[in-house]
């Protein structure tokens, strides 16, 4: 089931919807693939299905970069990981609804609620819009996008920083992360 949702659903979408990318202005033709850490398969025991199949998507994601670009109709692939964001589903994740999650899992995101290191949704929707929006199709093309990382946030975060927003990655789920 996990394979279906995250790795079949956004390559049978991507495979439906490529008809209706434009012919002309192609420059603003764009999928963006959600990704996540556990894209690396590692430090996460007991959650290797989830893993497996953002591992599987972001190889498909990578596979589309290569080859839409100089198709017919050229399509400018890449991927986000939008961060660890306070949404009512990570609410009860952490709280509520978390039989069936590894304990640790459970234990980082209470951890991150009680402490408040989610981001609001409106940073990384607006992370995401920019990226679809006013980057050119090389530089979307050419990046991994990572909210945290904060070479861009320049360009796209400002009234967050201005307002006290700190856009930085939790530690402690990963040894990296």
């Amino acid at each position: 089931r996990v394979m279906s949702i995250n790795m079949n659903g956004p390559l049978y979408l991507t495979q439906e919807l490529y008809k209706h990318f434009g012919k002309t202005d192609t420059d603003k033709n764009r999928i963006l693939f959600l990704s996540t850490i556990a894209k690396e398969c590692k430090g996460l025991p007991n959650y290797g299905p989830y893993c497996v199949s953002k591992l599987g998507s972001y190889g498909i994601a990578l596979m589309m970069r290569e080859e839409f670009p100089t198709a017919e109709v050229p399509v400018y692939v890449s991927t986000v990981i939008p961060g660890e964001v306070d949404t009512e589903m990570q609410r009860q994740t952490a709280f509520s609804s978390s039989s069936g999650f590894p304990d640790h899992l459970v234990k980082h995101w209470r951890k991150l609620q009680e402490t408040k290191q989610l981001l609001p949704p409106t940073v990384p929707g607006t992370f995401i819009s920019w990226l679809v929006t006013d980057t050119d199709p090389k530089e979307f093309q050419e990046n991994d996008w990572f909210v945290y990382e904060d070479w861009h946030h320049s360009r796209w975060a400002q009234k967050f920083i201005d307002d006290g927003v700190k856009i930085v990655e939790p530690k402690g789920l990963t040894d990296a992360h």
